[in-house]
């Protein structure tokens, strides 16, 4: 026991020794000045106690004068500790300048590596000397060394004579790119599409010594956007005067700029004949494409539509369903083939199916892939439906604050009570404040807020402090006007600790703008005006509950145009789209403001007379019969525009369906036909 103690004891004085060593070093001005301080006292009294000067210089002995001995220690003594105060703090404002450049270095480092997107920096021959570690992750690197010294053009351009343009347009641009579109890629391959806001940096002499700037990731926005321009461009041929026949073209076009539609085709369900058809398809291999029974058919394609789930199936699974009897064999395959299938859906009920496939690459869908056909199907689906009835389609410090203020979205740097540090300059295009305005303000309190928005604004503030989130909703700008905007952020961590927000504000604007023209396409016929079918039925449905609750009636009529295929064929069809437009604006003229107009299909239309009976129907029909003879007269046509009319009456005593409604409205019109 003694010997460890010993061991111990020696441990303790030399940490003793080390300790008093470290202070030494760290005040090391302040003890070599007390030492000269102390030397200088002693010199000053042995002087004076010894008479120095007499044994060493051969001077006259001089008598001892204590006092001024003392006061000329006093003296000395003095001076020292005015030194030393004076030395002792300038190491303390050294050592605390130190700690706040360590600690503003530790923050914007933080900032730096949590920054959304990738800072990058290149030398003059596009080689990486420096980027973040969230740019190292977007490129598929787990660690900054292994992408340093990367050469970017050969590396991460998808197509390295793209950086010669992108370099072309920097110089063009006097060395300043913002939101500047590239084709990059990961490490292994996978494409990604990049908006570069970029610069030139320069050496101590002027010279350019390379280029530095951010990668903002846009691939999902890009492909979010056309998924929006494939569904509008769909909608939008789908309202446009062109048969059914034509659409499907169009489907495979657009489709195409999404997914390989080398071999495509789309498979539509006749229930009242019990048959499965191919109204278009496109094949490498196979043109025969036969109607069959749908019924009894076990094809892979009839799998799809009769179970209403898609499938992805290379040849080894095909094979396996085919030995355990759940499919039959048709069309062909080989061993490298893959299929994917997705039904046609609108609502709960399937209408046919969708699908691609490829002879040569097993590797060439994924499930990632079903997801786009099932989104893009429903719209399909949706089209057709609509084309077959001629109705419309129903319708997201200098390097580091270079970063801040480079990013192409409103940032804004909060501490952890949201009170506002920074933000960028784009924060002031979207806003409309200056730093000077907004620094210290907390961003709650209604600056950029509508008064309804101001406790959401509150709760998005406490879901931050989660993690990241994103969200789309209101903001305001200085001068008041509102806008839609998606917000996101990320927390800002120094030493493991909390010490800020970063806020990221996207104008959506345009997105919303495309949504609302999607939605407007889906609730209207673009050639009379008149509700879509869709609405048209909602608005039916809304009415019904409204006379449950009020115990009134609704009165529906139910039309065509007599002898409309006689005008198309003669006149010719634009002579028919004057016929429909004309028809409807006779029914909106003679029609109450509570009533409704619906084009269903065709040349038919429905009337909606809300809080009206059968007893109603006669001047109804006298009202539109008068208005029609003169609209027949002043068109002074070779033909006269007349309706067949047929008439149901919805009584809350006695109700009946939407479908049941406007089957006896079809069958009366039909009667009154004969």
């Amino acid at each position: 026991m003694k010997p460890k103690l010993k061991q111990q004891d020696k441990k303790d004085e030399n940490l003793k020794q080390q300790r008093w060593i470290g202070k030494i070093k760290e005040n090391k001005e302040i003890f070599i000045v007390t030492g000269l301080v102390v030397l200088l006292s002693i010199i000053v009294w042995l002087s004076k106690i010894t008479d120095l000067p007499y044994h060493f210089f051969g001077a006259q002995p001089t008598p001892v004068n204590w006092q001024e001995a003392l006061v000329l220690t006093i003296l000395i003594i003095f001076i020292g500790i005015i030194v030393i105060t004076i030395i002792r703090n300038f190491v303390n404002e050294r050592k605390k300048s130190k700690k706040v450049l360590q600690k503003s270095e530790a923050k914007y480092r933080t900032l730096y590596e949590n920054m959304p997107g990738a800072y990058y920096r290149t030398d003059k021959d596009g080689n990486l000397i420096m980027i973040n570690l969230e740019g190292a992750k977007l490129f598929g690197y787990n660690s900054l060394k292994d992408i340093l010294e990367k050469n970017i053009s050969q590396d991460l351009y998808f197509a390295p004579e793209d950086r010669k343009k992108y370099l072309k347009e920097l110089e063009k641009n006097k060395g300043s790119l913002k939101d500047f579109e590239l084709n990059l890629k990961k490490k292994d391959g996978t494409p990604l599409v990049i908006s570069d806001t970029s610069h030139y940096y320069y050496d101590k002499e002027g010279n350019i010594a390379g280029v530095e700037g951010i990668f903002v990731d846009i691939t999902e926005r890009k492909r979010s956007e056309k998924f929006q321009q494939v569904l509008y461009n769909i909608s939008k041929a789908t309202n446009s005067p062109i048969s059914l026949e034509q659409l499907y073209p169009i489907i495979h076009k657009e489709l195409g700029s999404i997914i390989d539609t080398t071999n495509f085709y789309i498979a539509l369900v006749d229930e009242k004949k019990d048959k499965i058809y191919f109204p278009f398809h496109i094949d490498e291999k196979d043109d025969n494409f036969p109607i069959s029974n749908f019924s009894t058919s076990n094809s892979i394609t009839t799998y799809v539509i009769k179970t209403g789930q898609s499938l992805l199936s290379d040849n080894n699974q095909y094979k396996e369903m085919i030995s355990k009897g759940i499919l039959s064999p048709m069309g062909s395959t080989t061993d490298e083939s893959i299929w994917l299938g997705v039904p046609l859906k609108i609502e709960d009920k399937v209408i046919g199916a969708m699908a691609v496939q490829s002879y040569t690459n097993p590797e060439l869908y994924s499930k990632g892939d079903i997801k786009i056909m099932e989104f893009v199907s429903e719209q399909v689906a949706t089209a057709i439906e609509r084309k077959r009835a001629e109705e419309d389609l129903r319708n997201s410090q200098q390097e580091f604050a270079s970063l801040f203020r480079s990013t192409p979205e409103a940032l804004v740097y909060l501490d952890k009570n949201s009170n506002i540090l920074n933000i960028n300059p784009r924060f002031t295009e979207l806003f409309g404040y200056s730093l000077e305005e907004v620094k210290g303000r907390n961003l709650d309190d209604g600056m950029i807020h509508p008064p309804d928005k101001i406790e959401e604004g509150k709760w998005l503030t406490k879901k931050s402090l989660e993690g990241h989130f994103y969200f789309e909703t209101i903001r305001k700008k200085k001068d008041g006007t509102l806008f839609p905007v998606a917000i996101s952020g990320s927390q800002v961590i120094i030493d493991g600790q909390l010490k800020g927000l970063i806020g990221i504000f996207q104008d959506i604007t345009e997105r919303k703008k495309m949504e609302q023209e999607l939605k407007k396409l889906a609730h209207y016929d673009v050639l009379t005006g008149c509700c879509s079918r869709g609405r048209g039925l909602a608005l039916l449905e809304q009415q019904i509950k409204t006379a449950n609750r009020k115990k009134t009636p609704v009165l529906l009529f139910y039309l065509d145009i007599d002898d409309f295929k006689h005008i198309n064929d003669t006149f010719g069809h634009q002579e028919g789209d004057k016929v429909l437009k004309e028809a409807a604006k006779l029914f909106k003229s003679t029609l109450r403001e509570v009533d409704n107009v619906c084009r269903i299909g065709g040349d038919e239309f429905l009337l909606i007379f809300p809080e009206s009976s059968l007893n109603d129907a006669p001047l109804i029909r006298e009202r539109l019969n008068t208005n029609l003879g003169k609209l027949n007269q002043k068109l002074a046509k070779p033909y006269k525009i007349d309706f067949s009319i047929g008439l149901s009456y919805y009584d809350p005593a006695h109700p009946l369906s939407i479908d049941e409604l406007i089957r006896i409205a079809d069958e009366n019109m039909y009667e009154e036909k004969k």
